[in-house]
């Protein structure tokens, strides 16, 4: 039988270590650098998971954000233009209670009020297309990124 060669001993001895656990040099199981890349791997795709999911829920929470603060101010608006429509309401009243021929829509303060109810309707108008245009903002986003996932 021949003699093996240090070298030889020395790979045979590695090979052995890596097959029974707890004996010789290295963690048991694991040949030098096989499952340490497989690992590797796993933890890239992990870590970029749970990156895309928190970016994900970032860009959904400022989404909401945006859209929520926008949605407040409009419940605002509606309020103030319920108010105007009350006070026009009450004032056309009283006008017309005053005297059966007034002239109601010569009237300054009917003028004011039915001004201040179309500025905030154009207020409330103004809103609307903020939310529609964050949401497209938002969509695009998520198009790019979808594009750009699809190309790598």
């Amino acid at each position: 039988m021949e003699e093996k060669r240090e070298p030889e001993e020395k790979v045979e001895q590695a090979t052995q270590a890596a097959r029974d656990p707890g004996e010789g040099e290295g963690e048991g199981g694991e040949f030098p650098g096989h499952e340490a890349d497989e690992e590797a791997g796993l933890w890239d795709k992990v870590r970029k998971g749970v990156v895309e999911s928190y970016q994900f829920a970032a860009d959904k929470t400022d989404l909401y954000t945006k859209v929520g603060s926008r949605r407040l101010a409009i419940v605002g608006i509606n309020r103030k233009i319920d108010r105007a429509f009350s006070d026009l309401g009450e004032k056309v009243y009283n006008l017309m209670a005053a005297s059966e021929r007034a002239d109601v829509a010569a009237d300054p303060a009917v003028i004011e009020i039915v001004g201040r109810i179309r500025k905030l309707e154009g207020d409330l108008t103004g809103k609307e297309a903020e939310i529609e245009e964050i949401r497209q903002e938002f969509r695009t986003r998520e198009a790019a990124k979808k594009a750009e996932e699809e190309d790598s």
